[in-house]
């Protein structure tokens, strides 16, 4: 009796040790089934919060780059050489001009020859035609308009024929106000004789000199156009202003450009002022003070 209980129990036993095994298996599977569904929780919100956190981080970039580009309430600052080059290279464009007097030399023009001056580009018209010591050309003959023509002969009409070297001065002046800087725009002066005979006609340009000033004639019409249209179209920063006064030296006589308001109190105030001259279409000369002042 006593191996059977002994025996029994050994058997007893035996079951109880593989279901602990097998019960702390599957409890283990479960929990890493658990632990492997928590982490995928875990990361799938881990993954909403970067992508939340990234976009919001463009966004936030995409305004300070906003506000760095517009700047609302704030003016890029100019030192008053600046503001004077401003002024002064869109203003001496707007109202300067370029004159040219033309060395005009005739060597021969005999009865029945017409010679004639021109700018091929068709941008200079001419005024007055001198002799070597100022003195205006008989005008018996010579038509002086877009061209020069002086016609030889025996009439009334007709310069009287030339058969010694004539140097003749001839005053060419844009027919309306031009941009220099356009090479297109420069004069190209030519003489052409008829007959295209060197023995009964011949002529040609010598030296070219060229003058630049101030044209009162653009002087008045940049004065007529509204000031803020001036300043607009100089670039001339919005936030702050000037003022042109050009004043004549032989009578005081002046004309001023800005809009009529005195600077304010406190702001700095910078002037630049030079002597210059006013010429016109017959290069008579004038002196003239030129005045800018910004703030």
């Amino acid at each position: 009796m006593v191996f059977k209980s002994f025996s029994s129990s050994l058997f007893k036993k035996k079951p109880r040790e593989k279901t602990t095994k097998k019960t702390s298996e599957k409890k283990k599977i479960k929990e890493v089934n658990l632990d492997n569904k928590f982490w995928d929780i875990i990361g799938k919100k881990g993954t909403i919060h970067v992508d939340w956190v990234i976009s919001f981080g463009i966004f936030l970039v995409y305004i300070i780059l906003l506000i760095i580009l517009i700047r609302p309430g704030v003016y890029k600052e100019y030192n008053a050489e600046n503001l004077f080059t401003i002024i002064e290279s869109n203003f001496f464009k707007n109202i300067s001009i370029n004159i040219k007097e033309v060395q005009f030399i005739i060597e021969k023009c005999n009865d029945k020859s017409k010679i004639t001056l021109e700018d091929l580009n068709g941008n200079y018209y001419f005024s007055k035609l001198t002799k070597e010591d100022g003195s205006l050309v008989n005008s018996n003959g010579i038509n002086i308009g877009n061209k020069i023509t002086v016609s030889c002969g025996f009439g009334q009409d007709e310069q009287p024929p030339i058969s010694t070297k004539l140097i003749l001065s001839a005053v060419s002046y844009p027919d309306k106000h031009l941009n220099f800087e356009d090479s297109n725009m420069f004069p190209v002066f030519k003489v052409n004789c008829n007959p295209r005979d060197e023995e009964k006609c011949k002529a040609g340009v010598g030296i070219i000199t060229e003058y630049v000033g101030f044209n009162e004639d653009y002087l008045n019409q940049l004065k007529s156009i509204p000031y803020t249209d001036i300043s607009n179209s100089f670039w001339f920063p919005v936030n702050k202003r000037f003022n042109i006064t050009i004043e004549k030296l032989k009578d005081n006589n002046f004309i001023e450009i800005s809009d009529k308001n005195e600077p304010i109190k406190g702001v700095d105030i910078f002037v630049k002022e030079f002597n210059n001259i006013y010429l016109d279409r017959y290069n008579n000369r004038e002196n003239i003070k030129t005045r800018i002042i910004v703030w």
